[in-house]
């Protein structure tokens, strides 16, 4: 007899919705004596992951004398998605599947048997581990506590980023610290606090590179695959870095489609520059380089 096969589904759940339908859930398995599965969760910023972990997932709620834990399932570790924990690359000829299948199965689109095989081959091999990105921002708000009792939470301390940046040196924006909001960045919109998915509120306007408030895009300056962009007033990320004690020129590189635009650069929350005037450029991608001594 052949092994029977089983495929269970879960509906991802809209936790913002807990305060009713989730406590109604709870209620009922307390009072049947039965484990309590959230489901799954994701598709959301650093920020969203880590408050809904902390304060639904792994808060007790407790009711009639009894407490109930609930499970949970991150969504997903790995998808084509920037907003995903591994991110697996889209090969040209999956890109081109897609097009066909989109397309309605249009006969000009259509790939040779042979073509469409080699698509399908190359695809499932990009998403080898080694040709993915992983979001070390993402994972840090996974497994970091919110808060705890050496103040080293996520939404209480910032850790680093990237290790060994240091001054004299080069310092990607991009490349800023990890942890909450108003801990390591502001940003004017940092979750969809709504969690509706792709279809809910962007919190990162770029829809490309890392999973939190600040918005990021692609880049093809050397040495660095993303930058950071649509900034707005009062916006700020912190990095940690090594200096050596020492008088310094400070080169920033940006792109300005406004006038009026200004930054300050702080050391250990000390003004070191002033508020500096950024000059307008007429075309976006054309960058320009400041200097001024700190």
């Amino acid at each position: 007899m052949d092994r029977p096969e089983f495929q269970l589904e879960f509906f991802r759940p809209r936790l913002r919705q807990f305060t009713a339908a989730g406590a109604g859930n709870r209620s009922t398995c307390i009072s049947l004596n039965l484990p309590d599965w959230a489901g799954e969760f994701g598709l959301n910023s650093t920020r969203w992951n880590n408050r809904i972990i902390a304060n639904t997932y792994e808060a007790p709620f407790t009711q009639s004398g009894k407490t109930i834990l609930e499970g949970h399932c991150y969504w997903a570790y790995k998808a084509c998605l920037w907003d995903v924990l591994v991110q697996n690359p889209q090969t040209p000829g999956w890109k081109a599947l897609k097009a066909y299948w989109s397309s309605g199965n249009s006969s000009s689109l259509k790939p040779s048997v042979t073509n469409a095989f080699k698509w399908l081959i190359s695809y499932a091999q990009a998403a080898n581990f080694t040709n993915c990105v992983v979001r070390v921002e993402l994972a840090d708000s996974l497994v970091r506590p919110n808060t705890n009792s050496t103040g080293t939470g996520f939404s209480q301390t910032n850790l680093p980023y990237k290790s060994g940046v240091t001054i004299p040196g080069k310092i990607f924006a991009v490349d800023y610290d990890m942890g909450d909001s108003n801990v390591t960045y502001a940003d004017s919109v940092s979750e969809d606090q709504a969690n509706n998915g792709p279809n809910g509120t962007s919190w990162n306007s770029g829809s490309f590179g890392r999973d939190d408030g600040v918005d990021t895009t692609t880049c093809t300056d050397p040495g660095t695959l993303l930058k950071v962009g649509w900034n707005d007033a009062s916006e700020w990320q912190r990095h940690m870095v090594t200096c050596t004690p020492g008088t310094y020129d400070l080169y920033i590189r940006f792109a300005g489609g406004a006038a009026g635009g200004q930054l300050n650069v702080m050391v250990n929350s000390n003004d070191i520059s002033g508020t500096i005037t950024l000059h307008l450029l007429a075309v976006i991608p054309l960058t320009q380089l400041i200097l001024f001594p700190v």
